[in-house]
């Protein structure tokens, strides 16, 4: 059961980091990379996995620090 609980806490912080950090590089993008398809397959192929492995990363280490808080 805990680490069920354990295990839920960690996606729902994989997805607020993920959709924080979507946010954040979308606004960016927007704002200095010029709207071209080339540009969206570059963000598509290689932005978007660094911002998946930073969420689960970030994620894990939040739940490591409350954990040991806890």
């Amino acid at each position: 059961m805990r680490n069920g609980v354990r295990k839920a806490i960690y996606l729902v912080l994989t997805l607020f980091i993920f959709l924080f950090l979507w946010r954040v590089v979308g606004w960016i993008w927007e704002l200095y990379v010029p709207f071209t398809y080339k540009t969206d397959l570059i963000g598509i192929l290689f932005v978007l996995p660094v911002m998946i492995g930073c969420s689960f990363l970030l994620a894990s280490l939040m739940v490591r620090i409350l954990e040991d808080k806890g």
